[in-house]
């Protein structure tokens, strides 16, 4: 009766979970990261802020040149 209790518990657990959105794979952002040109540098560690979209940067949020990729 009580592996059945358990069973039944973690069903519970499990749909509750599913419901609240707890067992997906999206990252939910943090409110107090801010990445305003979208490079995926943090604002407060980029230091090339405003890099065009698509372009190929370093760690620091700077543009990657064709000579050093």
């Amino acid at each position: 009766m009580q592996c059945f209790r358990t069973v039944c518990l973690w069903a519970i657990f499990s749909l509750f979970l599913a419901a609240c959105g707890g067992g997906s794979d999206t990252p939910i952002p943090s409110p107090d990261v801010q990445d305003d040109d979208n490079d995926g540098v943090n604002n407060d560690t980029d230091s090339c802020p405003n890099t065009p979209s698509g372009t190929t940067i370093d760690a620091q949020g700077c543009e990657v040149s064709a000579n050093r990729r």
